[in-house]
């Protein structure tokens, strides 16, 4: 059993280091995010024009959907290294994980 329990967590050491390479970029209107797969925001990036207070509304209501895009994605690419390394730790599953 507790080597059940090692293996697990050796395999979510494998994830987490795969997800920190993973890199995703959203964008809207001109605001860049970028973050790893690991939910990390590893940079935004705003036009000088959004800092004007007359488009406040406009930069916080961009802001959320790309936050929300960004999540998303990192969602994706979390179940695709998941999916990997369950394929590669069962080979021959075949279609199982989405493939």
């Amino acid at each position: 059993m507790e080597e059940l329990f090692g293996n697990s967590e050796a395999m979510q050491k494998q994830l987490t280091e795969a997800l920190s390479k993973v890199k995703i970029q959203e964008t809207l209107d001109g605001i860049a995010i970028e973050a790893t797969g690991n939910r990390e925001i590893t940079n935004i990036s705003i036009p000088a024009d959004l800092m004007n207070p007359s488009e406040k509304e406009r930069l916080e209501d961009s802001l959320t959907v790309l936050m929300n895009r960004t999540l998303a994605s990192i969602t994706v690419a979390e179940q695709q290294a998941s999916a990997k390394m369950m394929e590669d730790l069962l080979p021959g599953l075949g279609n199982l994980f989405g493939k």
